[in-house]
């Protein structure tokens, strides 16, 4: 069997391994590494529509509903009218979101 396969293996399994950490590290908060990860971004983009934030994350549209509709009934992001006179909704973080997040920094710092 050639040898090429099992550094392949070392590292998905390394990946694996820290991902079931932090997300035993982020169920106090109630959120995925996942969703952790959608409320970086949007603290770096800003207001965002659902759409380029599914862009961002090379998401379909429904697949990033359904996350932001959890994240929204969690309380971390608010779902609000543009104000740019575009049709539809901009999202942003909550006070709440913005709490967790910097948790979440705190459990991605202590992690590294």
């Amino acid at each position: 069997m050639p040898k090429q396969g099992f550094a392949l293996h070392a590292h998905l399994h390394s990946g694996h391994l820290l991902e079931e950490h932090l997300r035993t590290r982020l169920s106090g908060l109630g959120i995925s590494p996942r969703q952790a990860r959608v409320l970086d971004a949007m603290n770096r983009m800003g207001l965002v529509s659902q759409t380029d934030l599914a862009r961002a994350f090379s998401l379909t549209a429904a697949s990033m509903s359904t996350m932001t509709s959890r994240l929204i009934k969690a309380g971390l992001i608010d779902k609000t009218r543009d104000h740019a006179g575009a049709p539809g909704y901009v999202l942003g973080l909550s006070t709440s979101g913005h709490e967790a997040l910097a948790t979440v920094h705190e459990v991605w710092a202590d992690m590294d």
